[in-house]
């Protein structure tokens, strides 16, 4: 394979028949995030492997005698939550172009080497290219944006459930008003600090990072 494969997992062994490769696969299923694998399609199905079927589905487009090479990623339901805010089916349908956004353009790439040291300035191969952008991504919603679409929707669900509990404690706590009651707030939060050995300021940036909106 021509070019230098790059991403955020290190490809493993890759599959091979006779003299050359049939493949490669990249990330792992048990790490619960995204699994990629590059693979020689018309090998797959001439070892019995695969669906004589796809011939079909390509009709005209196929050329024979030629491999034809698929692509093809996983994401695993706890990535789909927590990285991007997909809980149901109907989310991922709606979202498969910013998904193979993602996993084309910043988990996975294809680059062709120069005498750069930094393998990320590299150019992406002419292959690669073509590979980002297949049909279902000509009206694909940027995946940045769909979830800060579903954070703020869980935000609004949020803030009346913490107004309610902030003014309940605020009433507990005997203040006058909004001020005083967010002083209280503080100094009790700096207390949990204390007892837990834990930091507010930790707790932030750990569900920034993870995308956990909950309570």
């Amino acid at each position: 394979m021509a070019g230098r494969v790059g991403g955020r997992e290190p490809v493993r062994a890759p599959d091979v028949e006779g003299e050359g490769w049939t493949g490669f696969t990249f990330g792992r299923r048990t790490s619960g995030s995204i699994g990629g694998r590059i693979y020689d399609k018309t090998a797959e199905i001439a070892a019995g492997k695969g669906n004589p079927m796809w011939f079909e589905i390509w009709k005209e487009r196929y050329v024979p005698d030629r491999q034809v090479i698929r692509v093809e990623f996983e994401f695993h339901r706890k990535s789909l939550a927590k990285e991007f805010g997909l809980d149901t089916p109907k989310d991922v349908l709606s979202n498969l172009g910013g998904l193979w956004g993602h996993a084309t353009e910043k988990w996975l790439t294809h680059r062709e080497p120069t005498e750069d040291s930094i393998r990320s300035r590299w150019p992406l191969s002419v292959a690669w290219r073509s590979i980002q952008h297949p049909s279902f991504r000509d009206h694909a919603i940027g995946l940045k944006r769909t979830t800060k679409g579903k954070a703020q929707a869980k935000l609004k669900n949020i803030l009346p459930v913490l107004r309610g509990c902030f003014t309940s404690a605020s009433a507990q706590w005997g203040v006058d008003g909004m001020v005083e009651g967010l002083s209280r707030f503080a100094s009790y939060l700096h207390a949990w600090e204390l007892a837990t050995g834990r930091s507010v300021d930790g707790e932030i940036a750990a569900k920034r990072q993870r995308k956990d909106w909950g309570l």
